[in-house]
C-alpha cells in the first residue's frame, strides 16, 4: 500500500463519522501492516463501540502484547459499558497471559447486565476455565465478585471436577 493510501486510510479512520467506513479503514490499515499497537491502544477509547472491539481483536491477534497493550485492556474492562465491546474483551481472555485475564475476568464478572447475554458468560467462561485448578484461591474470589451466576456455578463444578473440595 503505497504512503497516499496509507494517508487516506488513517484519515478515515480518524476522522470519519461513519463507522462501517472508520470499520474498513481500521481492517484495511491492519491487513496492509500498517498500523501499530500504539494506534490500537488508542482506538480502545474510541467513541464507536465496534471500532474499539476491533481494536481488541487486533492487538490479541498476535498474542505478543505489550505491557502497554494489557493496561489499556484492563482498564477498558474496568470502566466500559457496551456489552458489544465487553464480548471482545471476554473473547480476548484465551489469548492474554495468566495474570491480565484474572484480572480482565473479575472486571467483567461484575456486569450484571450479562446475566442474560447469550456469548459473554460463555466466553468468560472459556476464558477462565483453564486457570480455574491452577489456582483455586483466585478461583473463589472471582467467583465471590461474580454476579453472572452461571459463572460462579461453573467455578464451583470446576473445582469439585478438579478434585479441589478443600479449597471449596
Amino acid at each position: 500500500m503505497d504512503a497516499i493510501a496509507v494517508s487516506k486510510a488513517r484519515a478515515l479512520l480518524k476522522g470519519h463519522k461513519n463507522e462501517d467506513i472508520r470499520l474498513r479503514a481500521l481492517w484495511t490499515l491492519q491487513v496492509t501492516n500498517n498500523i501499530a499497537e500504539d494506534d490500537f491502544i488508542q482506538l480502545t477509547n474510541d467513541k464507536q463501540e465496534y471500532v474499539r472491539g476491533w481494536a481488541i481483536q487486533f492487538m490479541v491477534e498476535e498474542s505478543n502484547l505489550s505491557n502497554m497493550g494489557l493496561d489499556a485492556l484492563i482498564a477498558l474492562a474496568k470502566k466500559e459499558s457496551s456489552p458489544v465491546v465487553r464480548l471482545y474483551l471476554a473473547s480476548a481472555l484465551q489469548r492474554i497471559n495468566e495474570s491480565a485475564r484474572w484480572t480482565i475476568a473479575t472486571s467483567l464478572v461484575k456486569n450484571a447486565e450479562d446475566i442474560d447475554d447469550p456469548n459473554i458468560p460463555f466466553m468468560l467462561w472459556f476464558g477462565i476455565e483453564p486457570l480455574i485448578a491452577k489456582d483455586p484461591t483466585k478461583a473463589l474470589k472471582l467467583a465471590g465478585h461474580s454476579q453472572i451466576p452461571s459463572i460462579t456455578e461453573k467455578i464451583g463444578r470446576r473445582l469439585v471436577d478438579g478434585e479441589k473440595l478443600e479449597q471449596l
